[in-house]
């Protein structure tokens, strides 16, 4: 399969895909890439293209289909059936829990065109997998074992058979489940390396303090441990989105305490 991409430095489209397609990767990355690719096209169709009922019926059609929503990325493959069977199987068959993640389209082609070392494909891994931690917030607040989980592909933390017991990172409980070629970059040494490169080239923030109310109600600064935050706001941005944060809790903590009062306060005069 060969691709093109008209501006690949300015196009910001992104590709959507459930977790679970980057199982694999550092196996056969282009296979990874194509059936993102693929899933993301057919979607496209399926929701953006033809939602006002428009149908197919037979190979024109859905050749016709293909090139408009490529049209849209910006891209293009040369067997377009083939894009749409791949991407119709595995559409039919996600889990409607699935975490989902995105890639750029330009990154996309790069990985597909480009050699990459395998630790390249590893940081893009953890690029992606934050991606589908932040839940809808603006920042991720995740441990190292969730995070590797995802860059597994996994929907769930390996973590989570353990969540009575305080791991140790890097646990080799966790590790003996990951895929064979990651468990490799399953250390201090490497999450490092991990995390310099998240911050260097994707355009990461991982804050080691935080602002924070202490029990007199004065903001003051956190040391954070054990997990970790990740956001592409700026600095001042992020800051401020905990700050907003922190003051809910306040606020939640007083309302609850007036609560408590006013409820003690009914009971003892009936």
């Amino acid at each position: 399969m060969k691709w093109y991409n008209k501006e690949i430095m300015k196009n910001e489209k992104f590709f959507n895909f459930p977790i679970n397609l980057i199982d694999g990767f550092l196996d056969d990355s282009n296979s990874c890439l194509y059936n993102i690719y693929s899933f993301s096209i057919y979607k496209h169709i399926m929701e953006y293209n033809f939602k006002d009922g428009f149908e197919w019926v037979n190979s024109a059609d859905e050749e016709k289909a293909i090139e408009i929503a490529e049209s849209f990325f910006e891209v293009n493959s040369m067997n377009k059936i083939s894009t749409y069977n791949k991407g119709e199987e595995i559409f039919n068959s996600v889990q409607s829990n699935q975490p989902y993640s995105r890639i750029k389209t330009a990154v996309l082609v790069d990985f597909f065109k480009n050699p990459k070392t395998e630790f390249e494909k590893v940081v893009l891994l953890a690029h992606l997998a934050l991606l589908s931690t932040n839940k809808e917030k603006s920042y991720s607040k995740v441990d190292k074992n969730f995070i590797y989980s995802r860059m597994n592909g996994l929907s769930k933390s390996l973590a989570r058979e353990y969540v009575d017991e305080k791991l140790i990172f890097p646990d080799p409980r966790i590790k003996e489940q990951l895929h064979p070629k990651l468990q490799k970059y399953f250390t201090k040494r490497y999450w490092d390396r991990i995390k310099e490169e998240l911050s260097e080239r994707w355009y990461w923030f991982i804050p080691k303090e935080i602002p924070a109310y202490d029990k007199d109600g004065n903001l003051t600064i956190k040391t954070i441990r054990r997990i970790n935050y990740f956001t592409q706001l700026s600095q001042e941005k992020f800051y401020s989105v905990i700050i907003k944060e922190e003051e809910k809790k306040k606020e939640k903590k007083n309302t609850d305490v007036l609560r408590s009062i006013i409820e003690n306060y009914n009971k003892n005069n009936k």
